[in-house]
């Protein structure tokens, strides 16, 4: 509740999506596994983004860590 009073357009857009059929939003996982080439790459130097047309909204690093929001400076 107290989030819609603060962030309305926020509320507004998470609204749209659950109701809108049209909408195509999907929220999936992807994990790097220990021997993919993708590791100590980062985010801009892998192509995930351009290739796969996604945003990446948060990385579960190995320590189990979350970090949202990563940079395309970021290491996979």
């Amino acid at each position: 509740m107290a989030q819609a009073i603060l962030r309305p357009a926020v509320s507004d857009f998470i609204e749209s999506t659950i109701h809108d059929h049209s909408f195509k939003l999907n929220i999936e996982e992807i994990i790097s596994g220990e021997n993919s080439h993708l590791n100590n790459l980062t985010l801009a130097d892998s192509g995930i983004r351009q290739e796969m047309d996604i945003i990446i909204i948060g990385i579960k690093q190995k320590d189990g860590k979350m970090m949202f929001n990563p940079s395309s400076k970021t290491k996979i």
